[in-house]
C-alpha cells in the first residue's frame, strides 16, 4: 500500500509523574507491554513509511493512566475510573484523556498525520459534555468506549446533545462494539441517518463475534446502509469474516475503513498492515482508503 488511512491504529498509555503506566494489563489479563506509549506507536509508523514509502494516516485514543495512583483502584466496566464517576465528571475526563492531554505541555506537538479521539465512557455522556467542549480544539473526533449492556441505548435522549456537538464540530465519531451486543451495531446506524452531518464508525464490524457479521451484512442490505456517514472498521479477529460479509454485499465495500487496532489484534504494525494487504485487492484498498479519509476528514484542529 503506498497509502494508508487507519482510523484506529492503537490505544496509547498515559503517563503520571512522567513514568508511562500500564497497570491496565494485569486488570483485563493482558501483558502489560500490550499498550503502546505514544512514542513507540510513531517510531512505527515512521520507520514504515521509511521503508515503504507509504503515507500513513493514523488515529490514537487514549487509555489515559486507568488507574488511580492514590488508591490503586481501576477503570470499572460500569463507568468509574478508579472510584471517580458522574460525580466528578471532570476529574473521569482528564484521567480518561491523560495521554492526549499531556501533549499540551511544552515540546509536546502532534504530527500532522495523527489524528486523537477524545474518549469518554459513554455511561454519562451529558455531564461530560462540557469538559469534552472546553478541550475540543485538542482532538479530531470523539471515541465512545467501554462496555454497555444492551439497556445502554445510543439513541436515548441523554446523548442528543453530544451527537449534536459532533454534528457542528463535523467530526468523526468512533464507537466500540462489543460482541456481546449487537444492538450496537444498528443503532449506530440510527445514528447516521438521524445526524448527517457527524460520521459515524461502528468498530470491530459492529462486533467482533464471527456468527453475527454475516448476518449483519444481510441486515444492512436490507436496510440500504446510509454508506455516506455510517463505516465500519476492519478491527477483527478474522479478516477472512470481512470477506464473507462484503461477498454477501459489495456495496458494504463502500462503508469499510481500516482499523488495526494495536495493540489488541497485535503489537507489530508491520504485520497488521501486511494483514490487511493480504486480504484486500489493490482496487479495493484504494476504495477503503478513499473511505477513511472521508470519515476523518478535517478534524477539529
Amino acid at each position: 500500500m503506498k497509502e494508508i488511512v487507519d482510523t484506529y491504529m492503537a490505544d496509547v498509555c498515559g503517563k503520571y509523574d512522567g513514568e508511562t503506566l500500564r497497570e491496565i494489563g494485569p486488570h483485563l489479563g493482558l501483558e502489560a507491554d500490550k499498550f503502546l506509549d505514544i512514542e513507540k506507536a510513531r517510531e512505527e509508523v515512521n520507520k514504515i513509511a521509511g521503508d515503504t514509502g507509504a503515507e500513513i494516516n493514523y488515529a490514537l485514543t487514549s487509555l489515559g493512566t486507568w488507574r488511580n495512583p492514590g488508591t490503586g483502584e481501576y477503570l470499572s466496566i460500569d463507568g468509574e475510573w478508579g472510584g471517580i464517576g458522574e460525580d466528578d465528571p471532570e476529574e473521569f475526563f482528564r484521567q480518561i484523556n491523560n495521554a492526549r492531554l499531556e501533549l499540551r505541555r511544552p515540546g509536546g506537538e502532534v504530527p500532522k498525520n495523527e489524528k486523537w479521539y477524545a474518549k469518554i465512557g459513554g455511561h454519562f455522556p451529558e455531564k461530560l459534555l462540557p469538559m469534552l467542549k472546553a478541550h475540543s480544539h485538542l482532538f479530531d473526533g470523539l471515541k465512545i468506549g467501554a462496555f454497555r449492556t444492551p439497556d445502554f441505548d445510543l439513541l436515548d435522549q441523554k446523548y442528543e446533545e453530544l451527537w449534536k456537538f459532533c454534528e457542528e464540530m463535523e467530526w468523526p465519531v468512533l464507537i466500540h462494539c462489543s460482541s456481546s451486543n449487537d444492538q450496537d451495531c444498528f443503532r449506530i446506524f440510527g445514528l447516521a441517518q438521524r445526524y448527517p452531518r457527524a460520521r459515524f464508525c461502528a468498530s470491530h464490524m459492529g462486533g467482533d463475534n464471527p456468527k453475527e457479521i454475516e448476518q449483519r451484512a444481510k441486515s444492512l442490505r436490507r436496510a440500504r446502509t446510509p454508506h455516506r456517514n455510517f463505516f465500519l472498521n476492519t478491527a477483527v479477529e478474522d479478516l477472512r469474516m470481512v470477506r464473507k460479509a462484503i461477498s454477501m454485499w459489495p456495496k458494504l465495500l463502500d462503508s469499510l475503513v481500516i482499523g488495526s487496532d494495536i495493540p489488541f489484534l497485535g503489537d507489530d504494525y508491520s504485520k497488521a498492515i501486511q494483514r490487511i494487504s493480504d486480504h484486500f485487492s489493490e482496487r479495493e484498498l484504494k476504495r477503503i482508503v478513499a473511505n477513511g479519509k472521508r470519515f476523518l476528514g478535517n478534524g477539529g484542529r
